[in-house]
């Protein structure tokens, strides 16, 4: 008689189980395709390890749901297994539970598992290794709080002794003390012709060393002793104390950035500073091990360390391998492409040799959030499993597909456009130098021209149309850059401002967490809920009060202390028998600041600084003299919030909105112009004019590799118009049976 197991390996998904899928996720008439067809391939393995390489607009996050039903549909498993869905973003796990809905209810309960992998690293991993090695829970796991602590700490030592600040300035040194030989000269007032002479001596008496002909490095002996002892003039001393002080801003600025990018690698006992890395035992390691060991025994982490820390439990208890292949048959990660070394890792000390079926569903050549610390790590040629693909858009028409099939880093996937869609040929917008401005007004033309074209169409689909505008870089660019004409997005359109969708967290001053938020607008009344919350933590934390929890360890009562959560707070003011008066309190101000028409209703503010002073002082005990800072009016306002601020350009009734190729990845536009902009020493048009010619070339040069991914995520957004804007100067030979021709003169 066969086994349980057997009998699931033998079942093969069905035409009928296909059908019902499609009746559930798909329009009325629309179908996966024939059996055979990409799709269907991709749904029906459920037996092996899989690698499914997407085009963009595919509907593989369709695909994988189909796929989900028809396994939903089986359960239970043997031995009561599990699936396991991984994703990026809490986003791609609301989109999947939006899709199924309450179609298949025991997908979502044990012992199945929906997240991110951040949040199933944190709860199966970083939350017990943390119980294990430092004994205790969680006070909280952030990046920009944990952050904040440690460099307090780092910033507290003595950094003329402690080694780790003395390695970090070593590092440091050399890059930043380089200083052009003309801004040597502007900065101690020495005449033209006297320049070569005063050179020469301030290298002879050590206080420069020569780099290159036009590039000299402020001497690590010019210290400010060594200045006013070798030098007489005081306009000349206060020169080089000046670049002195310069120089010592930006390596403590340097410090700070590289210390809380470091990294831990307990299997081989180093600390990782990328490319370098140093040993645990080594001074500075000590050091900085101390620091981060500190921070993990008051439970606080960043999400990179949850990782660090989970990689060293995997690596000390082999038996984890297999409780979790026990507990899940699949495993299914979304969005391969943007998988880290460090998240594949976890994924692979897991579930790999071990009896889970992993599957993987990304495009190569969309891999535009992990290329600049490391590259992408998913690479489905190399690894071995069964790979398929899915190579038709339904997003856009052959016309997009044909510009798309040349600028692809993976050259194993051919894509074709959708036949129902009649995308336009797509349009080169050539603009000459000073006319970058009149490129978004040539855009809303070309709209308006073509418009007719889709409006019917999407009017019965019940749907808008979406124009938007997208540029590479959106950094503020320096006087020098503008006039060498570096482009970024403010080339063309003045007003932007670069859109974060992250909100803020920790503010110097208590004044800014109540300022008016505009992410109010999309999520209302409950974001300065949580703002006054965060600030009320804030409080606590700098005066330095802790929760105390009590604990039996070892048939033993320990108090141990945590940092406050939002969480503890309301536990403690249940305690209090208060909670709800609080709770009402909180939503009275919230309200107030929400309709006050001001960026800050100071009636509100002024309230809070009391109730800190007073009542909840009380209920905490802390010195009021700690927080006094924090609390009060500060000296200026500049602590300002970042917002989801959207930015439009609107021209004879179309509206573009603006922003990054970043900010538009997986969302699909009616038109879209890409703007080229100044990246990396060249401009994105100079990169790919190769492969846009009437004779493209194959082969795929490494410095185009990060170009040809943004360029294929930004061209790959519309369904009916791709516009590219370049200086016409840089449009030799652009194949003119791909693209019609627009010009701003």
């Amino acid at each position: 008689m066969p086994q349980l197991k057997d009998i699931y390996k033998m079942k093969e998904v069905s035409v009928e189980e296909i059908k019902k899928v499609e009746r559930i996720l798909l329009p009325k008439g629309y179908t996966f395709g024939e059996k055979g067809s990409e799709r269907v391939k991709v749904i029906s393995e459920i037996e092996k390890n899989l690698d499914v390489v997407a085009c963009p607009g595919s509907g593989k996050t369709t695909v994988l749901l189909a796929k989900l039903l028809i396994l939903a549909d089986r359960m239970p498993f043997e031995n009561d297994k599990g699936i396991c869905v991984l994703t990026h973003t809490n986003v791609a796990i609301d989109e999947i539970k939006n899709k199924i809905g309450n179609t298949s209810n025991n997908l979502f309960s044990y012992p199945n598992f929906f997240g991110t992998i951040q949040s199933f690293v944190d709860k199966y991993l970083a939350v017990p290794a943390l119980i294990k090695y430092y004994e205790t829970r969680p006070s909280f796991i952030d990046s920009e709080r944990a952050n904040k602590r440690l460099l307090y700490s780092f910033n507290g030592l003595n950094k003329y002794k402690n080694k780790l600040h003395t390695y970090l300035w070593s590092q440091l040194y050399d890059n930043v003390a380089t200083i052009k030989k003309e801004d040597i000269i502007t900065f101690v007032e020495i005449k033209k012709e006297n320049e070569n002479d005063f050179i020469d001596k301030m290298v002879n008496s050590e206080i420069l060393e020569k780099v290159t002909k036009t590039k000299y490095k402020l001497s690590r002996k010019a210290n400010k002793t060594h200045i006013r002892k070798t030098l007489s003039d005081p306009q000349i001393i206060n020169g080089f104390i000046y670049i002195k002080d310069e120089i010592e801003k930006k390596i403590s600025i340097g410090k700070d950035e590289k210390i809380i990018n470091f990294t831990l690698d307990f299997l081989k006992s180093k600390v990782i500073n990328n490319p370098k890395s140093f040993s645990f035992t080594s001074n500075s390691g000590n050091e900085f091990i101390k620091l981060k060991e500190t921070l993990f025994k008051d439970g606080v982490l960043t999400y990179r360390d949850a990782f660090d820390i989970a990689n060293r439990y995997i690596y000390d208890y082999k038996e984890l391998k297999n409780s979790f292949s026990q507990r899940f048959k699949y495993v299914f990660v979304d969005e391969m492409q943007d998988t880290d070394k460090h998240q594949l890792d976890i994924i692979k000390g897991l579930f790999e040799k071990t009896d889970t079926i992993t599957q993987y569903f990304g495009d190569p050549n969309q891999a535009i959030f992990n290329y600049v610390k490391e590259g992408m790590v998913w690479k489905p040629e190399e690894t071995g499993r069964l790979k398929l693909n899915i190579s038709d858009s339904k997003r856009f028409g052959e016309n997009i597909a044909e510009v798309l099939n040349k600028i692809k880093v993976d050259a194993s996937i051919h894509l074709t456009g959708n036949k129902e869609i009649k995308s336009l040929k797509p349009y080169l917008i050539l603009f000459n130098t000073g006319e970058e401005d009149k490129v978004l007004e040539i855009y809303t033309k070309i709209i308006t021209k073509h418009e007719n074209e889709w409006l019917s169409k999407l009017k019965e689909q019940n749907k808008k149309p979406i124009y938007k505008a997208i540029g590479w870089v959106a950094k503020e660019r320096t006087e020098q850059e503008i006039a060498k004409n570096k482009l970024n997005i403010k080339s063309y359109y003045s007003n932007f401002q670069k859109k974060s969708e992250k909100q803020k967290q920790i503010y110097s001053n208590l004044k800014y967490y109540l300022q008016k938020n505009e992410l109010a607008e999309k999520k209302g009344v409950k974001i300065y809920y949580n703002l006054i919350i965060s600030a009320f933590l804030q409080v606590l934390d700098i005066a330095g009060k802790r929760n105390e929890i009590t604990i039996t360890k070892n048939d033993k009562i320990e108090i141990q202390k945590r940092f406050y959560t939002k969480n503890s707070v309301l536990t403690h003011f249940k305690q209090k028998e208060i909670y709800d008066e609080f709770r009402q309190q909180i939503a009275l101000w919230s309200i107030a600041i929400h309709n006050h028409s001001e960026k800050y209703n100071n009636v509100v503010i002024n309230e809070i600084r009391e109730y800190l002073k007073t009542d909840f002082k009380n209920i905490f005990n802390y010195n009021i003299s700690k927080v006094q800072i924090f609390i009060e009016e500060p000296k200026t306002d500049i602590d300002t919030q970042k917002t989801d601020k959207t930015e439009y350009f609107e021209h004879n009734n179309i509206k573009v909105e603006i922003g990054t190729i970043h900010s538009v990845k997986g969302e699909t536009h009616t038109a879209t112009l890409y703007m080229e902009t100044f990246f990396d020493k060249g401009f994105e048009s100079k990169r790919i004019i190769n492969y846009l010619t009437d004779n493209g070339i194959e082969e795929l040069k490494p410095i185009t590799n990060k170009t040809f991914k943004m360029i294929h995520v930004g061209f790959s957004r519309p369904t009916h118009l791709l516009c590219f804007a370049i200086n016409e100067k840089r449009k030799t030979n652009f194949d003119k049976s791909m693209f019609e021709i627009y010009k701003t003169a």
